[in-house]
């Protein structure tokens, strides 16, 4: 069967047939019908039946008045009466005959007319046969080819059934497995969870040891360099202090050799003969007092990249501290 075949909707099947309205309806012929008319009587066969036997012309007596026979005249009227008698008995049969024959041509009408009705009949009830023939025979083929269809769709249905039975026998296998899993991974998370909180307990725990160690050592090296600072600080002020006094001693004197300078050049015969002395320590003065501002600014710098040094280490510990949850400590200035 063809799956593009569409099915019969379930229920009555209408079926409209142009042929069976065009049938004219006959009354039913079941009950008792009777044939109207007058009894035929049929005469006895002839001996020359291949001879025609012409009407007999029934001829209506005149009228004739009533004799009185006489008492002699009895033999002669008992024989004119048996004559009445039988051309009486000829008409009437002479009339019946002729009435016979004319109900017998009625009657083959009428047998013609009710043979041509069997004919139609027989041949609507041929093609009403032929019919329901062909729609018992498509009967039989819808049947067959819904038969085969019912039979596919239980085959289908049971087959769908067994898949839908192995699908859930495999989803309550997976649930199982599911279960133990999750069972099994909750075990492993607790597991692991404690582990850790065990291992950040420990980790920080050395890590505030070792922030507390290196704090320590930054405190130690901050009150280190604070002394060394301070002592520098000191030594370099009392240098400082030194060397300034020196300079302006210096500066007097040059300021001195100046002014002897342009005395001398006004007056180039009075030359003053220290002058070359006073100019070769004028010079030694300058170089002396620019090395000494170059040892100067070299300290201060030096001084200036400790400081910042140490603020920057200040700041990052104290970001790194922050952030692992510890308090800052008061680091001494």
């Amino acid at each position: 069967m063809s799956n593009t075949k569409k099915m019969r909707p379930l229920g009555s099947v209408n079926y409209n047939n142009a042929l069976a309205e065009s049938i004219p309806k006959f009354p039913s012929i079941r009950g008792g019908y009777l044939l109207h008319g007058s009894a035929m009587n049929v005469p006895p066969p002839r001996s020359s039946p291949d001879k025609e036997e012409k009407p007999v012309v029934e001829k209506t007596p005149s009228p004739r008045k009533k004799i009185n026979a006489s008492p002699r005249s009895n033999s002669g009227g008992g024989k004119s009466d048996d004559g009445k008698d039988k051309k009486l008995q000829e008409n009437k049969a002479s009339k019946e005959l002729k009435e016979a024959l004319s109900r017998e041509k009625q009657l083959k009408q009428k047998i013609e007319d009710l043979q041509k009705i069997i004919d139609e009949l027989r041949a609507l009830i041929a093609e009403k046969e032929a019919l329901i023939k062909e729609l018992q025979e498509q009967l039989s083929r819808q049947e067959a080819d819904l038969t085969d269809l019912l039979e596919q769709e239980k085959a289908a249905h049971q087959r769908t059934k067994d898949h839908l039975k192995i699908i859930e026998e495999r989803l309550e296998q997976e649930k199982e497995n599911c279960t133990k899993l999750k069972e099994k991974h909750d075990g492993e998370i607790k597991e692991l969870i404690s582990k850790h909180e065990n291992q950040i307990t420990e980790i920080k725990a050395e890590k505030d040891k070792e922030i507390e160690i290196k704090d320590e050592k930054l405190n130690k090296m901050k009150r280190q360099m604070a002394d060394v600072l301070k002592g520098n600080s000191w030594e370099r002020q009392q240098q400082l202090d030194e060397l300034t006094k020196e300079l302006s001693r210096i500066q007097e004197e040059c300021d001195t050799l100046r002014l002897k300078l342009r005395s001398s050049k006004k007056n180039p015969s009075g030359a003053c003969d220290n002058c070359s002395t006073l100019e070769s320590k004028l010079e030694k003065s300058n170089k002396l007092i620019q090395d000494k501002d170059k040892s100067i600014k070299e300290m201060k710098s030096l001084c200036a990249r400790f400081e910042k040094q140490l603020t920057q280490q200040d700041y990052l510990m104290k970001q790194f501290a922050e952030s692992k949850g510890h308090k800052v400590g008061v680091f001494p200035k």
